[in-house]
């Protein structure tokens, strides 16, 4: 009878954790799916900015520089593990008259890089020929991974030539992202 009453219990029990634990014939797999769009490689940067030289300003042959205000790049394609670059380029400066200081007296730096998202940004700090066709690159984000930011305050830097007639000359300076 024991034995009996010992076999009873046994199948009872095992009975009991069968129920608790479930059978294939009791799951169900749902496959999920979803697809992320990337966005856009964007670029901002101030509308103006006026430099100025460390002295009094003359014809005399010397330089102005400055810099131009927080720029920001940022890539939110979501690549995988590639360069972003920015270039700088100028045009000439004229005070309107007809009165030019050629743009290859010009050169131009990213300075500090404040960098964020996954990416590791190379600035240039010493100034870079952007008069020259086609400009100079000024920074780069490698390694950009899904997206990824820097803002920056570039520095423009213009020698005067001791020939330049008096005067108050403007250009234009453009930066691209590509």
């Amino acid at each position: 009878m024991r034995k009996t009453l010992a076999l009873a219990l046994a199948t009872l029990t095992s009975a009991s954790v069968a129920a608790l634990v479930p059978t294939a014939a009791n799951a169900a797999d749902t496959n999920v799916t979803f697809t992320l769009t990337g966005g856009s490689l964007t670029l901002s940067a101030p509308s103006s900015a006026g430099l100025t030289a460390a002295g009094n300003l003359g014809v005399t042959g010397t330089s102005v520089s400055g810099t131009l205000g927080n720029s920001t790049v940022t890539d939110a394609r979501g690549s995988l593990a590639h360069t972003v670059t920015v270039n700088m380029v100028t045009t000439d400066f004229s005070d309107g008259s007809g009165d030019t200081i050629a743009k290859s007296n010009a050169t131009g730096s990213s300075g500090a890089t404040t960098p964020t998202g996954v990416a590791v940004a190379v600035p240039t700090l010493t100034g870079q020929t952007i008069g020259a066709s086609g400009g100079a690159t000024i920074l780069t984000l490698t390694g950009v991974v899904g997206s990824a930011s820097t803002t920056y305050n570039p520095t423009v830097s213009v020698t005067i030539p001791a020939n330049s007639i008096a005067g108050s000359y403007s250009g234009t300076v453009t930066q691209t992202a590509s």
